[in-house]
């Protein structure tokens, strides 16, 4: 059975140390009591979402919480490049699917896009809502995918600010159906720091975007002979460069 996943505070984990027991209450202690049920000598993990993981074995536990004993502390880094995906507003519940997707495929920075073409449109407080919802399913995507990190979720970007995002990556990526370019051309990521890939919305990116995304400095790749959805574009790409990268490589 894989070891399950808690996601704790920095401070709740600054000190641990081989040997040492350390209590989880709150929520993730009530998950892993009451919904877990977690034995005595089961293992687990806790991360604090910035690369710090602590392997434990289960001393006890009950519905308010549970206890380990450390077993093992690594910090792991960062992977490089960073990949950074800009993704589009969708209607439904696509684009928190991509959010979840992407958290699972490893992706570091997920950035909602404001695209002209957005069938859904957040303003006011529904912009505030929609973020806090896309950083509760990548906190869930985390645990689910095992990750240390989480990935950093941004706030509501228009195409202003996507285009300055662009113009500041060592490589950017706009995915679209008619480029004549594929995203394999664009798999020499040697070296580079930052790769920014942007996915479009359902009625697809204008040509003004297109043209302020080329201007920024962008190339524009395809997919292959088939349209994917927005909800799984971004994670096709980020899937390919991740493998072509070394980044998915164990380490």
């Amino acid at each position: 059975m894989t070891a399950p996943v808690f996601l704790l505070e920095s401070s709740e984990l600054d000190t641990a140390s081989h040997a040492a027991v350390i209590e989880v209450g709150g929520d993730e202690g009530r998950h892993g009591g009451a919904v877990r049920r977690l034995r005595s000598g089961e293992i687990c993990h806790l991360v604090d979402g910035a690369g710090r993981r602590v392997t434990g074995s289960v001393i006890d536990s009950d519905r308010s919480g549970f206890r380990i004993e450390v077993l093992g502390v690594r910090d792991e880094p960062e992977p490089t490049p960073r990949i950074v995906v800009v993704q589009a507003l969708a209607k439904g519940d696509r684009a928190e699917s991509a959010v979840e997707m992407l958290t699972e495929c490893g992706v570091d920075v997920i950035v909602p896009w404001s695209a002209g073409r957005s069938v859904s449109v957040w303003r006011g407080d529904k912009a505030e809502r929609g973020v806090e919802r896309w950083r509760a399913v990548g906190r869930a995507a985390t645990k689910q995918s095992r990750r240390s990190r989480l990935p950093a979720i941004l706030d509501l970007h228009d195409s202003r600010a996507v285009a300055d995002l662009i113009a500041g990556a060592d490589l950017a990526i706009v995915l679209h159906e008619a480029a004549d370019e594929p995203l394999t051309a664009a798999t020499d990521l040697s070296g580079l720091r930052d790769v920014v890939i942007v996915v479009g919305p359902e009625g697809g990116i204008s040509d003004e975007e297109l043209a302020r995304f080329r201007d920024a400095g962008a190339r524009v790749v395809g997919l292959g002979p088939t349209v994917l959805r927005t909800s799984t574009a971004g994670v096709v790409a980020a899937g390919v460069l991740s493998a072509a990268s070394g980044r998915w490589e164990r380490r």
